[in-house]
């Protein structure tokens, strides 16, 4: 439950960031937009889907009517050859002597009364032939022997390749012209139903132009095509197709018209006559869903409008008010509404205010002022007692004197007394080089040594790769001689003061050692967080600020102290003064 409320609250929290006018666009488009959408898109998919089948189903239907139908026109073709398959007076003649012509008469008159009790002869499209390999037989119109040039016809090796007693195939005859062909479809049957003592075959050639009026008696508008074992078209509803490509938009059914035969029938499912069919149905829907966004967006726009131009008139209030301009809301139009009382509100919090600022803040300011005025005088005035080049001078003369009685190590304090003073008090650049900042420090330790003498015992290690680097100026400085006011200047006897400056993977490492008496764990975490509060350790502080400032997180402050000795250890970038680093 906990789980749920965080996550409410910061739902909430960022729908707070959105303006009016962005809050009132979610709430639209996630409640009008996306459901209006969404019940549009399930609506025509379903209808779509609809159709879709409905057109598959009634393709299939055409489809499986063409092949009852080839079915029946083959099955009268096949029935006329099992009337020759099964007539044993005819294989009696093909098994005859046939030395005489009476003989060969007889034959040739069965066979065409034969062909006459069928509708062959009366069909136009069709001829039916018998070949027997009976050398005797004497050839006709209807009955040819079987020679050697038979056997290298194409569908003679079909037929014998297809191991079957009954073929299907197809076959382009060309004419006597010698330019035109016609395509021709064969039914082909071994004579074998008696013993024989000859091979004897029925053959039926049928144009193929005798199967597009089954395509055109049931004809809807849909492509339909009869492809044989290859995929070839045999006959097409559709002239203009010349190839078939098998993909999902054709439905195929077999034609399974003798067991040699992969013939089947395909029809073709056209998607944009499906798309076409309800395309009245979508527009309409498209439009009224347009005009439900474009009224439902009026209002919106409309509602936000008048919410935001308030809500805006307020905050302009606001600002004017943090710029001093105490100037009231025009309440002509505003209404009565909750936004019309924070309207009102704001008018009477202004005036209150402004009577405020005018009775008493600018009272306040007025008499502040003149206290900032009367500390800044005084201030002139204490400044004005202090004149550094009264001090620098008075140093110099002291100096000159030291040196006129031949005292020149005194000579020598004083002026590096002088040059601190003069640092201080003209600051400058305040990034300096490592060299400059040693020279400030052996002047300041100069000093120190001139007041322990040799009490006080300094030992500098120097790598002069490292002169070149840049930092805040002082920064080292302040570390030393907090070693020598808080370590070295409370023991007594020997002193001890070490400096170390190297370059350390890619950082410039300062180090500085004192045999002083140590730091306890708090003073420690002040100096390095840069919080030290006592006056003698200020300076440490501001160094820290400094170093954080110019460094942030690119540099690191570590103190080693126990009783006796305390070390200070200070990483900072090796750079030049352009920012790039140092080798």
């Amino acid at each position: 439950m906990r789980c749920k409320m965080k996550r409410l609250k910061v739902l909430t929290s960022k729908l707070n960031s959105f303006t009016l006018f962005q809050k009132m666009t979610i709430i639209y488009v996630t409640c009008i937009i996306i459901p209006l959408i969404s019940i549009f898109m399930f609506y025509y998919g379903a209808t779509v889907e609809k159709v879709k089948a409905d057109n598959v189903e009634d393709v299939r239907i055409q489809t499986e009517n063409v092949v009852d139908e080839i079915k029946n026109e083959f099955y009268q073709f096949m029935t006329w050859t099992s009337s020759l398959y099964l007539d044993e007076n005819l294989y009696e003649l093909l098994n005859s002597n046939l030395t005489t012509y009476s003989k060969g008469k007889a034959l040739l008159d069965y066979i065409n009364n034969s062909l006459n009790r069928s509708f062959l002869l009366n069909n136009s499209y069709a001829e039916a032939k018998i070949y027997s390999d009976n050398q005797t037989l004497y050839s006709g119109e209807n009955l040819l022997r079987i020679t050697d040039d038979t056997r290298k016809q194409e569908w003679y090796i079909k037929h014998k390749e297809s191991g079957s007693n009954v073929s299907l195939q197809t076959s382009e005859l060309i004419l006597a012209d010698g330019v035109n062909s016609k395509q021709y479809f064969s039914i082909v049957r071994t004579m074998d139903c008696y013993p024989t003592d000859h091979e004897s075959l029925i053959k039926i050639d049928v144009e193929v132009d005798y199967f597009k009026k089954v395509f055109k008696s049931i004809y809807t508008g849909s492509k339909m095509c009869l492809l044989d074992e290859n995929n070839r078209i045999i006959v097409s509803s559709n002239v203009d197709l010349k190839e078939y490509s098998k993909n999902d938009d054709w439905i195929e059914l077999d034609l399974k018209l003798a067991d040699s035969t992969d013939w089947k029938i395909v029809g073709y499912i056209d998607e944009a006559a499906i798309e076409g069919i309800d395309a009245k149905n979508f527009f309409f829907l498209l439009g009224i869903i347009f005009c439900i966004i474009a009224v439902t967006l009026f209002v919106i726009f409309a509602v936000s409008l008048s919410m935001t131009r308030r809500f805006t008139k307020i905050t302009q209030c606001m600002n004017n008010i943090e710029n001093h301009i105490f100037e009231p809301i025009d309440e002509e139009g505003v209404g009565k509404d909750e936004i019309a009382q924070l309207v009102y509100s704001t008018n009477r919090l202004t005036l209150k205010l402004k009577r405020l600022i005018e009775e008493v803040y600018e009272a306040e300011i007025k008499q502040k002022e003149a206290e900032l005025g009367k500390q800044n005088a005084e201030l002139k005035a204490l400044q004005s007692q202090i004149n550094p080049h009264f001090l620098f001078n008075t140093l110099e003369t002291i100096r000159m004197r030291s040196l006129s009685r031949n005292e020149k190590e005194t000579a020598g304090i004083i002026k590096n007394l002088s040059k601190m003073f003069r640092r201080m008090i003209s600051w400058g650049e305040d990034i300096i080089d490592l060299k400059t900042e040693l020279e400030y420090i052996s002047e300041y330790l100069e000093i120190q040594k001139y007041r322990f003498g040799d009490e006080l015992d300094i030992v500098m290690d120097i790598d002069e790769n490292c002169l070149s680097c840049q930092l805040p100026k002082m920064v080292f400085q302040v570390f030393v001689e907090n070693a020598c006011l808080h370590g070295t200047e409370r023991v007594s006897g020997k002193k001890h003061i070490a400096l170390q400056a190297k370059q350390e993977d890619g950082m410039l490492v300062l180090s500085v050692t004192d045999n002083g008496m140590g730091m306890t764990e708090e003073i420690k975490r002040a100096i390095i967080e840069g919080k030290a509060t006592q006056k003698e350790r200020v300076g440490t502080s501001n160094a820290v600020r400094r170093l954080n400032y110019y460094y942030d997180d690119r540099y690191s402050l570590d103190i080693m102290s126990k009783c006796g000795q305390t070390k200070i250890l200070l990483r900072i970038p090796h750079e030049n003064k352009d920012g790039e680093q140092l080798k």
